[in-house]
């Protein structure tokens, strides 16, 4: 808790993680800095950054990086702890605040999972530039993001993919999504995607 972590570049060819935040049963990940100059993969395998709140809390956390690239998942937010009544115990991923400059050659630019995942903060610029790649993709509620896009159009790419079970999610993107594919099967109305070629963000409107 309350700590600062500073690497420069990591150079991976693992199928597991360059970079793993994992906290123990008796320590939470709290309240910490964690930036890096670089996380480098090869050949579209393992993962980048992992945020793995599987055993206990990630909260309140600040992530940086300058460049993410050649993984399966260049940064994976995976699913927190189930709830447990016994202990009173509650997996949770929340208010964690991302910025990345650059996610590229990755498979999966951005997966953020949906148990107990909410309320983060992420600034990214990706690229989903290798065929059937995707941007961002998430089920998780009440995210805030700020996009910018790469795909340009390339056939079979995905900019964002709404998962399952994301709810209340607001999206800023540019260039505008319209220009992109992108899937919503999240099953709720309530995500907001804002883009200059829409309400309210349109001359016409006014």
């Amino acid at each position: 808790n309350r700590c600062r972590y500073y690497f420069g570049t990591i150079e991976s060819n693992s199928t597991d993680a360059a970079l793993r935040v994992k906290p123990t049963k008796v320590m939470p990940a709290l309240m910490s800095k964690v930036s890096f100059t670089g996380l480098v993969g090869s050949n579209q395998k393992g993962t980048g950054l992992y945020i793995d709140p599987s055993v206990e809390n990630v909260c309140t956390n600040r992530f940086e990086g300058t460049d993410i690239s050649g993984f399966d998942k260049g940064v994976y937010i995976g699913d927190a702890a189930k709830k447990n009544l016994a202990t009173h115990g509650s997996g949770k991923c929340d208010t964690n605040w991302f910025w990345f400059s650059y996610i590229r050659m990755c498979n999966t630019c951005v997966w953020e999972k949906g148990r107990g995942v909410d309320d983060g903060v992420l600034n990214v610029n990706v690229d989903a530039s290798i065929p059937d790649s995707i941007g961002i993709r998430t089920a998780a509620m009440y995210g805030k993001w700020y996009l910018i896009m790469g795909t340009w159009n390339r056939k079979g790419t995905k900019t964002v993919v709404l998962d399952p079970g994301a709810s209340h999610n607001v999206m800023e993107v540019h260039p505008p999504i319209e220009e992109f594919e992108w899937e919503d099967n999240s099953g709720n109305p309530t995500n907001v995607i804002l883009s200059t070629k829409r309400f309210p963000f349109t001359i016409a409107s006014f």
